[in-house]
């Protein structure tokens, strides 16, 4: 075991120690593989970190003893029903239920036309009748949740932990303008919030608007709709740690307390879900829908509970209709039938309650076929190339290129299967989602890869490792094709729960078989230490060193909130970008936004004090503003500003010619007089003051 534990840690090391490579490189059908799935990384980087992955984690898993600690069937089997299960009053209550959710699914193709109010309603009436199923396992409902609370409380430190550290660092933070293309969210949200959409509709093809009732849509007015970000963020916030703590009480479940702490920590502080605050998306979603299905599952195989059944067929349905999570709800729907053939007794009307609850969960986002030749359209091309769509949307190239990047892009047929078969050990480098070499932190993934391992050592002897294995490939089977030239990672999300769950058992798996020095508490703490603060340094200080920013980020960063009122940023008139959504619902302070084809340097401000504009290297290759304001205001001072990667930059100016401090590093700005502009001197370094409000 020592053998493989030391090739594991020569995979996990570099990760911390990642070589910086040019941006953006565009990878052609004829670079090597490797080159097109890692493009610019070094080839002994990738092969010699993922060799020691695979020798490491065959070796530890070799030493495992077995069985696995991992167990589908409740201790001392199933528990006997409630002595009122065939009483006249439940069978009235299932009656009842089963009238409800007739009612339900026959208001279905209506719901359209309820306004926002009434389709809140039917979408929380979706677990009405699961409610009532309920009252007929009073006496079980009870007992599971006097359970509950007794170790419930153990189970929320982990996400209080991660709420303490990533709430101060991510409010506000202008790393979130470099999700550019994720305010998609944000606007889709406006269009709710205004009324110009419902909770019914669906503005992007088999993406419908129902996911905003968890990002608190129904409680926003038509005044709201212009600083929807903070509300979103805070959502997000919750709804993370709602979904860890229900990952821990599954793990717990399925393996033991120890391990549901360690799953916690391995799916909080990934760079994935570190990455949730900053991202108008709502990542959370899936994995939140995963966890919810197999917990349901979970008593429904356990306990055989009509009232889980029921939901599982809200959650199911609710689920089902979100396009990367379809054949992750499929396979768990296969499941429960598969689950429910076993009971001695079936309950036909919980079954037809379920049914009913899932249709009308489904009916109102029902797509044509037309819809689904759209989908297919869109997002199984593989012809878009990424980097170029990222130079574009982070400000580097005009927006006229943006045509040619969605058809540039030229992978092979193997390119995207194999990048997210990949993913959960090695990825692409994806700026536009914050996230570098890894999706994991360094210890959770070696934990990933060793329960890996031992579930496909032990997978013909135990059910329940092939059942993960399966739930884990049908969470991935999207990520197989994608719209552009490489993986899109956020496919995968329906496969976090199954990962975060081998993550668990590999740490089950090295406590039972290392002996004592492995098996105490000690050993426990020391795991979940090494995966938080791994992840913290790969998401908060690693990465940023690496990835490009878009120009808005640079910009935000370098404006703190003191000097956002007297700022103005200079956009293209190109709604994909987002310029002026970000910059006035991003910062405490909104940022004034200007369409620079109607800004000349001769209107500039200077009856401000020291008015500070800012544009992007795409708008001064177009427009040139720094010879035109040196033209209009000689004593213009002029700044660029780099990201922390020095990759990418933003372009300022203070035409007043007063000094403007820039929030950020000395090494990441420079400050030139037009004069000195003009004679092109070597630019002089100026002083950085404490950075109020920056992650750098």
């Amino acid at each position: 075991m020592s053998a493989g534990l030391l090739l594991l840690a020569g995979y996990a090391v570099p990760l911390f120690f990642p070589p910086q490579v040019a941006w953006p490189i565009l990878p052609g059908a004829e670079d090597e593989l490797l080159q097109r799935l890692f493009p610019g990384i070094p080839r002994w980087w990738i092969v010699g970190r993922l060799a020691g992955l695979v020798v490491g984690a065959a070796l530890v898993a070799g030493s495992v003893r077995f069985p696995l600690p991992l167990r589908l069937d409740a201790e001392g089997g199933v528990p006997p029903g409630d002595d009122s299960t065939g009483s006249p009053a439940s069978r009235a209550l299932a009656i009842v239920a089963l009238g409800l959710a007739v009612g339900h699914v026959l208001s279905g193709p209506y719901a359209r036309g309820f306004g926002r109010p009434g389709q809140t309603a039917y979408l929380l009436f979706l677990g009405v009748p699961a409610l009532v199923l309920a009252m007929t396992e009073r006496d079980r409902m009870r007992r599971a949740l006097r359970a509950l609370l007794e170790w419930l409380p153990r189970l929320l430190v982990m996400p209080a932990a991660w709420l303490a550290w990533t709430i101060p660092v991510s409010w506000r933070s202008p790393r979130a303008a470099t999700i550019v293309d994720g305010w998609m969210a944000i606007e889709r949200l406006e269009q709710v919030v205004g009324g110009s959409q419902g909770l019914m509709d669906s503005a992007i093809p088999g993406f419908p608007n129902a996911h905003m009732l968890f990002e608190g849509a129904p409680f926003y007015g038509p005044d709201d709709a212009a600083r929807l970000f903070g509300s979103v963020q805070g959502a997000h916030f919750f709804w993370t740690a709602v979904c860890a703590v229900a990952v821990g009480v599954l793990v717990r479940q399925l393996i033991g307390p120890a391990a549901a702490v360690i799953g916690q920590a391995v799916f909080l502080f990934s760079p994935l879900m570190m990455s949730t605050p900053y991202s108008p998306q709502p990542i959370y979603l899936m994995p939140l829908c995963s966890v919810a299905v197999l917990l349901l599952l979970l008593a429904l195989h356990r306990h055989r509970s009509v009232t889980a059944l029921a939901a599982l067929g809200a959650v199911a349905g609710f689920s089902g209709q979100i396009a990367q999570h379809a054949l992750a709800t499929a396979f768990a729907c296969l499941l429960a039938a598969y689950s429910i053939r076993q009971w001695p007794r079936r309950p036909w009307i919980a079954i037809a309650v379920a049914l009913l609850v899932c249709a009308a969960a489904v009916l109102p986002w029902l797509p044509s076929i037309e819809t689904f030749r759209t989908m297919a359209s869109e997002y199984t091309g593989g012809h878009g190339q990424y980097v170029g769509m990222e130079q574009v949307l982070f400000g580097q190239v005009s927006p006229l290129h943006a045509r040619e990047a969605l058809r540039a892009g030229t992978p092979t047929w193997l390119d995207v299967p194999l990048g997210a078969l990949l993913s959960p050990f090695a990825i692409v480098r994806t700026p536009l989602r914050l996230w570098g070499d890894a999706l994991f932190d360094p210890v959770g993934e070696i934990l990933i890869a060793v329960g890996l391992a031992c579930c496909l050592r032990s997978s013909y002897r135990n059910g329940t490792a092939l059942l993960v294995l399966g739930a884990l490939v049908a969470g991935m089977a999207l990520a197989f094709s994608s719209a552009g030239d490489r993986v899109s990672h956020t496919r995968l999300l329906a496969a976090i729960v199954p990962l975060v769950v081998l993550a668990a058992l590999g740490f089950e798996a090295l406590r039972r078989s290392g002996g004592r020095g492995l098996s105490g508490k000690p050993f426990a703490l020391a795991v979940v230490g090494s995966v938080a603060i791994g992840g913290v340094l790969l998401f908060d200080r690693v990465t940023p060193r690496i990835l490009p920013s878009s120009f808005l980020a640079i910009a935000l960063e370098a404006l703190g909130d003191d000097d956002s009122e007297r700022a103005t940023v200079l956009m293209a008139p190109v709604e994909f970008l987002h310029t002026r959504r970000i910059a006035t619902q991003l910062p405490a302070r909104p940022v004034r936004v200007v369409d620079f084809q109607r800004f000349s340097p001769e209107r500039a401000a200077t009856d401000v004090a020291s008015p500070i504009y800012l544009w992007s290297p795409a708008l001064e290759a177009y427009s040139g503003y720094r010879a035109k304001f040196c033209d209009q205001w000689p004593k213009t001072q002029l700044f660029e500003l780099e990201d922390p990667s020095t990759l990418t930059r933003a372009f300022a100016a203070t035409p007043s010619g007063a000094t403007w401090t820039p929030r950020l590093r000395a090494r990441r700005w420079t400050q030139q007089a037009c004069d000195q502009a003009g004679a092109s001197p070597q630019p002089e370094r100026r002083p950085s003051p404490s950075p109020r409000g920056s992650l750098s």
